[in-house]
């Protein structure tokens, strides 16, 4: 590495993120409960309930303890609240490692560390991530914030010299991972990511015995929570018990943490074709960026589905392993999870196609399953426009000093702003 890549993160950087993030969702908060979901999960945080299945007890425990805290009058705005800390404190992490991959691609600190803070906040500002940030529907912020914080820890074990210490780092992912899944399995998706990092930088690691069993232990412990709250919680009979998975290990433990109840057929039997579970996420990706702009949100997609990509190849060209752990997570949070999920045809997919029922379809728009896509994309995004202003000065060239080549061409991060502009308009 060089001496600029071994430099301490910016952590302070990531607090002027994690701030101009947070102005933007308390500015947008929603003032009390909304439709779907947020009664629920507000009322299961009240009462240290039992929300549906998976039964979420990591967030029922996180959100009940924040909304002790008198922050608003309103209890549910409270909760609403909390989505927008943990949103924005996933998009400070999503800084640090957007910055560091980053430099490989633009030496210049300071413009570096400015299209890190707008590509992250193009991310954040993306439709469904903004909307979920701002008002508690789901968990999905949680698992935001979990996805960011163990893809930090991969990528600082990789920094570090090799030794105990260092892989520190690594069993802090492990224990998050196992953490994360009492949340919603989603937070696991980082998986791919951490395993990437380790056979690119050190796999040996792997024949560790003292490092197996520290991960073994912390994998127990982070999971122990599913096994400990949701049936102790179900005995009390809570207000809100759905599933009652009362009694340690019994079968309605099992089919609350196994979705049972939603009777969803295998992946090989797919519930619509999966060109059209595609353009599902087409659609939904097509939101995200300037939904509010009318005519130009083709156009503007495509400018941003050019940055996300371009950005990955961008990484891959300057920082393989990177760019391998980058893509591994990319094509995770998309096109594997497009599989996995196996949903209907969209709810307002294709709508005037009298071959697709209303039985055929979604109940309702399904975009959320997908916002860490949306969110890491702002991480792609970010290396873009380090690119895109490093591929500027150096076409400045001499005709330009050197200390002021890549601040001149700075004004192209203001693309970055567009999904800030165009999902409010």
């Amino acid at each position: 590495m060089t001496d600029d890549q071994q430099s301490p993160p910016p952590y302070l950087w990531a607090a002027v993120t994690f701030v101009v993030v947070m102005v933007i969702y308390y500015a947008t908060l929603a003032p009390t409960t909304a439709f779907w979901d947020t009664s629920e999960y507000v009322a299961a945080a009240k009462v240290l309930g039992i929300p549906h299945p998976p039964g979420n007890p990591l967030f029922t425990l996180m959100a009940h303890v924040w909304g002790l805290l008198p922050l608003a009058a309103d209890y549910a705005r409270r909760i609403n609240l909390f989505a927008a800390v943990t949103s924005a404190a996933g998009a400070a992490l999503w800084f640090l490692v957007a910055e560091r991959w980053s430099r490989a691609i633009l030496p210049a600190r300071g413009p570096r560390i400015a299209a890190a803070i707008l590509g992250v906040l193009a991310g954040a500002t993306a439709w469904t991530v903004w909307n979920q940030s701002t008002v508690n529907e789901k968990v999905y912020t949680v698992s935001l914030l979990s996805i960011a914080l163990i893809s930090w820890c991969a990528v600082r074990w990789a920094d570090q010299p090799a030794g105990d210490r260092r892989d520190r780092w690594l069993v802090a992912a492990v224990y998050l991972l196992a953490l994360t899944s009492t949340n919603h399995q989603m937070g696991i998706l980082a998986a791919p990511l951490v395993g990437i990092y380790v056979l690119g930088t050190d796999w040996r690691v792997l024949l560790k015995p003292k490092f197996l069993l520290a991960c073994a232990v912390v994998a127990i412990i982070g999971v122990s929570i599913n096994y400990l709250y949701l049936p102790i919680r179900a005995a009390q009979f809570p207000p809100i018990n759905e599933g009652e998975p009362a009694g340690f290990f019994s079968q309605a433990l099992f089919d609350v943490l196994g979705r049972v109840q939603y009777a969803k057929p295998p992946v090989g039997q797919r519930q619509a074709d999966l060109a059209g579970q595609l353009a599902m996420y087409w659609q939904y990706w097509s939101w995200q960026w300037g939904r509010d702009l009318g005519a130009l949100v083709g156009p503007v997609t495509g400018l941003f589905t050019a940055m996300t990509l371009g950005g990955l190849w961008a990484l891959i060209r300057r920082d393989r392993r990177a760019g391998l752990a980058a893509a591994g997570l990319l094509f995770t949070l998309t096109l594997l999870l497009i599989y996995y999920l196996n949903f209907k045809y969209g709810f307002s997919y294709r709508p005037r196609d009298p071959l697709i029922t209303q039985e055929m379809r979604e109940v309702r728009e399904r975009d959320y399953f997908f916002v860490a896509s949306f969110a890491f994309a702002g991480v792609l995004i970010a290396v873009a426009l380090a690119a895109m202003v490093r591929a500027i000065g150096d076409w400045l060239g001499d005709r330009v000093p050197a200390e002021r080549r890549y601040l001149m061409a700075t004004p192209v991060l203001c693309l970055a702003l567009i999904p800030l502009i165009g999902n409010r308009v």
